[in-house]
């Protein structure tokens, strides 16, 4: 069994570490580590929430980023739905470390910590949005069990009930 260990980040060699991590070329558009840390800091100073922010490790190696925010269904596009909702902003695997099984780990372990702990507060969904022509990415959601539920902007809007 494939297992991939959620850990925050605390120290400056993780966050080197973590910012190093790299997609394939023809996904460079769709992730990219060092935005997704200035997106944790404005989520926080500007906004007031705090994101959770986690690197994803296997067997002690850095493979991956997941950032997750909680906010109103609504104010994130997702009108379809009521309350507060957990959005998976971020969710990358490094280059080197795909097609391996360890996405579909991750993504388990991310859903798990928030059915398990709702870490930063209750919420009915888990929700995401994907670029339409990143295949990998949806097929990885739709087989987690997260449900298209129609589109924002360019991308696709998808959901899990929690």
């Amino acid at each position: 069994m494939i297992t991939v260990e959620l850990k925050p980040i605390k120290t400056v060699d993780e966050y080197l570490a973590l910012s190093n991590l790299k997609v394939h070329e023809e996904q460079k558009g769709f992730s990219n580590n060092l935005e997704s840390f200035a997106d944790a800091f404005a989520w926080l100073e500007i906004m007031g929430d705090k994101p959770l922010v986690f690197g994803m490790y296997h067997d002690n190696i850095p493979v991956g980023l997941a950032m997750i925010v909680y906010e109103r269904a609504q104010d994130h596009g997702f009108d379809k739905l009521d309350g507060p909702i957990y959005v998976l902003w971020r969710f990358m695997i490094d280059k080197n470390h795909q097609g391996k099984g360890l996405g579909k780990a991750a993504l388990a372990q991310v859903v798990g910590l928030i059915k398990a702990k709702k870490p930063l507060g209750e919420a009915g969904w888990l929700c995401v949005t994907v670029a339409p022509e990143n295949h990998p990415a949806r097929k990885l959601y739709e087989n987690a069990g997260f449900v298209e539920m129609g589109t924002a902007e360019t991308d696709v809007m998808m959901h899990l009930a929690l």
